[in-house]
């Protein structure tokens, strides 16, 4: 019995089972329009032939085809995509979630981190669960990075058979391309992944065979990144204002248009936009979530007690994660250019290893943190989590007298992360599953009775499989994937809004759009025929489908 007890009150299996509950009660979150978008944008090399035709059906200045280097992953990527009724949208996320902090976890404990370990919990508090539970490429970028550490430690740190090297090095290829494959943001990690193969060949104990691995392997993920850059270069002469748009999510392009001293200060409310995302508030960026502040005067002072400490973790990770990157920095200047010793350029980087794989990693996601000029919510949970695994790997090997208050923040960040969980299940969880879902899908939606729908009205409005450019919505998208070349309404009436105007003149502009992009078919929900300003041909419940 004590020794059953003495398990349940270990603090690494404390933080681990907090995790769960709290990705748990996010696992109702609705199918998030981005969800949809990027399956249609990369997920469909067998049906569109390699061919990439963009989320955007105006600018075909911008339809790509696959690069070679990506059809491993491309297929990989496709397959999940096959599966039926949004099979696994939840569960991926999920497991690379919580395999991530289990890693974490595992690899600080030999160094006796007990509570302080809590302070993994910073990367899960608020209502960051919200956009870490999306199947968006962000679970990729996590994966990415859990891959490299991972390498870094059984080339570098443990050094394994050749056999074991082997699969580390192909699994980390792989899953770099899956991560520059699903979004350009996966290049600020290419100097992490590159690090532990540029270790591992300068090792004089492994052969020629496994030299050659590692060569090809850093050609490949440089070809990889450059290939991304390629693919997610966006540009649209077509709309303007939909290329100046899209330029204005990064802090260059904010620069453009708003100029130096308008960016500095839109730089310096970065911050309080950042936490604002993380906070339980009244209203949410597009209203992805419903309210989230209780009835009674109790509970909203908890929920405000509750922000302020969120927005002081954040801060301090931020703070950590600038301090850590600085020292490092600083570390590896004196390592490999001041305190050389006659040393050779192998025991140079042997030296500064450790310091250099900290500084790429941090300094790569501050350098994401203020390029991200947009701050959506679903990039800021994602790069808040990363920088406090970082920070809290390398905290773990501090002195002593840093122990102590590490303790006490992880406490803290514990019952932060704890509280918050059960104000999502109290607050958030029942509006959701009652079907609050702002701009989203709900999760339980009858994906049966769709798909039945949508073939009827292929029946009714005399579409064929072989029909191309079918104008579909999210609803109808996983009934339609197996057609090729098909066009998101979401993102044409986009393009479309941004002309601004009347109501009057943006029924004109989707009118002009819809006649520029002239798709031959559409199955979508009736609300959006009216939008476009065109009669359906035939209904079935809330869905209606036009052959043009």
């Amino acid at each position: 019995m004590k020794r059953v007890r003495a398990i349940f009150c270990h603090p690494y299996l404390i933080v681990a089972a907090v995790v769960f509950g709290y990705l748990l009660v996010w696992t109702c979150m609705p199918i998030y329009p981005d969800e949809v978008s990027f399956r249609l944008n990369g997920a469909r090399l067998f049906v569109d032939g390699g061919l990439q035709y963009g989320l955007y059906p105006a600018c075909v200045s911008n339809f790509k085809v696959t690069h070679p280097i990506f059809y491993p992953v491309a297929a990989f990527y496709s397959i999940l995509d096959s599966l039926p009724k949004w099979g696994g949208i939840r569960f991926i996320p999920f497991i690379s979630l919580f395999l991530s902090v289990l890693v974490a976890l595992s690899l600080i404990s030999k160094s006796r981190f007990g509570w302080a370990s809590g302070i993994f919990l910073i990367g899960f508090i608020g209502v960051s669960g919200s956009g870490l539970i999306l199947s968006r490429p962000e679970w990729a970028l996590l994966v990415h990075g859990m891959a490299c550490l991972v390498s870094y430690y059984l080339l570098h740190v443990y050094r394994y058979s050749e056999l074991v090297a082997g699969l580390v090095i192909s699994g980390l290829t792989f899953i770099a391309l899956l991560s520059l494959y699903l979004h350009v943001q996966g290049v600020i990690f290419i100097p992490l992944t590159m690090l532990p193969l540029a270790l591992y060949l300068f090792r004089s104990d492994i052969s020629q065979y496994a030299r050659t691995l590692a060569i090809v392997a850093i050609c490949i993920v440089f070809i990889g990144g450059w290939a991304s850059i390629q693919q997610f270069h966006f540009r649209c002469p077509e709309l303007p204002a939909l290329e100046r748009f899209i330029s204005a999510m990064t802090i260059i392009g904010a620069y453009n248009e708003k100029g130096l001293l308008q960016s500095v200060v839109f730089l310096g409310d970065k911050f309080w936009r950042y936490a604002g995302q993380f906070q339980f508030k009244e209203v949410y960026d597009v209203s992805y979530l419903p309210s989230a502040i209780p009835t009674s005067m109790v509970g909203q002072y908890v929920v405000k007690l509750i922000n302020e400490v969120i927005t002081s973790l954040l801060s301090l990770n931020l703070f950590c994660s600038f301090a850590i990157a600085s020292y490092s920095g600083m570390l590896i200047v004196k390592k490999l250019f001041i305190s050389t010793n006659e040393l050779t350029i192998k025991e140079r980087l042997y030296g500064s290893a450790p310091y250099l794989f900290i500084f790429f990693a941090i300094g790569s996601l501050l350098v994401l943190f203020v390029y991200d000029a947009a701050t959506n919510f679903y990039r800021s949970f994602y790069l808040n989590l990363l920088m406090t695994i970082t920070n809290g790997i390398v905290l773990s090997f501090s002195a002593s007298k840093l122990r102590w208050v590490l303790r006490q923040i992880g406490v803290i960040s514990l019952l932060t992360c704890f509280y918050s969980a059960i104000l999502t299940f109290e607050i958030i969880r029942p509006k959701i599953q009652s079907g609050q879902v702002g701009p989203s899908l709900a999760l339980d939606t009858d994906w049966g009775s769709v798909r039945a729908d949508v073939n009827q009205l292929k029946q009714a409005c005399d579409i064929n499989d072989k029909i191309t450019k079918i104008m579909m919505d999210d609803m109808t998208y996983d009934a339609l994937k197996q057609n090729s070349h098909l066009i998101s309404f979401t993102y044409f009436s986009l393009s479309a809004s941004l002309s601004g105007g009347s109501a009057e003149d943006q029924l004109q502009a989707h009118s002009a759009l819809f006649k520029r992009v002239s798709p031959n078919a559409a199955i979508m929900l009736c609300s959006n025929f009216s939008t476009i300003g065109l009669n359906p041909t035939s209904q079935k419940s809330s869905l209606c489908c036009a052959k043009f």
